[in-house]
């Protein structure tokens, strides 16, 4: 696993992909500002290695973007009592599509 920090735009995230891919990472977690939703997008579909984000999330309606329209790869709820958390047991609920895994 790398923790990239929110730091990148799409287009680094992809070149920085590219030098971990001989490093058998897990996944890279949140690469991009939590909020670019299109940027997510770009990356999930685009990257060999699994894409993770949504620790600053706290709303059902922003995991559900992320999942759904942002495609990332794994979930990650922030560890601590979230409306997210109190809304469902699973945060898989909220997306018609394959389900994410949540860590």
């Amino acid at each position: 696993m790398v923790d990239a920090g929110r730091v990148w735009n799409a287009a680094t995230a992809l070149e920085r992909i590219e030098r971990f891919e001989a490093y058998d990472i897990s996944w890279l977690e949140e690469p991009l500002a939590p909020y670019d939703i299109g940027g997510y997008q770009e990356l999930s579909l685009a990257s060999p290695i699994p894409i993770a984000a949504g620790e600053i999330m706290t709303l059902a309606e922003e995991y559900k973007n992320l999942i759904e329209n942002g495609g990332i790869h794994v979930v990650q709820p922030a560890p601590c009592p979230t409306p997210m958390a109190q809304a469902s047991s699973s945060p898989l609920r909220l997306s018609g599509r394959r389900p994410a895994p949540i860590l």
